[in-house]
C-alpha cells in the first residue's frame, strides 16, 4: 500500500507542467537591447497556471528591484484571427526604491474592482472603485495623508479647444487631392500618433488608408496639428497613442 502511494505522488509531480519564460532587455526608452549589461530594465514572460491562456510579465530593474508586474490573457481576435493580450487580473508598478506606487485591478481590457495608488514616500495617493471601467466612487490625499480635491484617474490627451476645434482644424486645413477630385474618389483615412508628455505630436503613420494622394495629405495635415494638451494618469504626464479618423468628403 504505502508503495503505491509513493508511485501515484511520484507520477503527479513529475506530470506537472515545466513553462518556460521569455526574458527581454530594455534600454532606458524601453527599446529592446541584446543583453543585461545593455539594458535598464529587463522583462520576464511566463504563462499563469492558474488561468487559461493566461500570462504574467514582470518587469525588474537592473539591479533586481520588481519595477512592474501585470497579468493578461490571449485571445484570437474575431476581425483577422491574430492573437491579441488583454489585461486581465493584478496590474502593480513599483517605485525605483521598491515602493509599491500602483495596485490595479483588471477586467477584459478595463478596470474593474479596487484600485490603489501611492506617493514615493508610502502614504496613499487614491482609493477608487471601478466598474466596467466606470469610477463609482474614489477619494485622493497628498503626500502627508490629506483628504484633496478628486480628479479621475486618467485623463485623455485633448486637441487645445476640444473636439469641435478638432473638426475645425481639419476641416480647414485638409486639401482634397486635385487626382482623388476629378477621378470622384471619397473616403476616410485612419491615422495614428502619439501624444508626447509635452503636447507635440510625433510617430504618426497610417493604420488604414485610401490610396497614396489621400494618405500622404492624412499625414500632412497630422503632422502639423498644433500641441495638443497632454493626458495625464493619476496626475502625472503620459504619453499617449491616439487614432484619428480623416475624412475626405466631395461636396459637389
Amino acid at each position: 500500500m504505502p508503495s503505491k502511494f509513493l508511485i501515484v505522488l511520484f507520477l503527479c509531480v513529475v506530470s506537472h507542467p515545466i513553462f518556460a519564460q521569455d526574458t527581454t532587455y530594455l534600454d532606458l526608452k524601453g527599446a529592446k537591447v541584446k543583453s543585461m549589461a545593455l539594458c535598464e530594465t529587463y522583462m520576464v514572460q511566463s504563462v499563469d497556471s492558474l488561468v487559461l491562456n493566461g500570462r504574467i510579465v514582470r518587469e525588474y530593474w537592473k539591479e533586481g528591484k520588481m519595477k512592474l508586474e501585470r497579468h493578461f490573457v490571449l485571445e484570437r481576435s474575431e476581425t483577422d484571427g491574430k492573437q491579441i493580450q488583454k489585461l486581465n487580473g493584478k496590474f502593480k508598478v513599483w517605485y525605483k526604491n521598491g515602493q509599491l506606487k500602483e495596485d490595479l485591478n483588471y477586467v477584459n481590457n478595463t478596470y474593474d474592482g479596487q484600485i490603489y495608488t501611492f506617493w514615493g514616500n508610502g502614504q496613499m495617493k487614491r482609493d477608487e472603485f471601478f466598474e466596467g471601467s466606470r469610477s463609482v466612487g474614489g477619494k485622493c490625499f497628498d503626500a502627508n495623508g490629506s483628504t484633496v480635491i478628486y480628479t479621475p484617474f486618467e485623463m485623455m490627451p485633448q486637441f487645445p479647444g476640444g473636439i469641435d476645434d478638432l473638426m475645425l482644424y481639419l476641416s480647414k486645413n485638409i486639401k482634397f487631392p486635385k487626382s482623388m477630385f476629378i477621378a470622384g474618389k471619397q473616403g476616410k483615412v485612419r491615422v495614428g500618433f502619439l501624444v508626447n508628455k509635452d503636447g507635440c505630436i510625433s510617430k504618426v503613420t497610417i493604420l488604414s488608408g485610401l490610396s497614396p494622394e489621400f494618405d500622404e495629405e492624412a499625414m500632412r495635415v497630422v503632422s502639423a496639428m498644433p500641441n495638443w494638451i497632454p493626458g495625464k494618469r493619476d496626475g502625472d504626464l503620459i504619453s499617449v497613442h491616439f487614432v484619428l479618423p480623416v475624412v475626405f468628403k466631395l461636396n459637389r
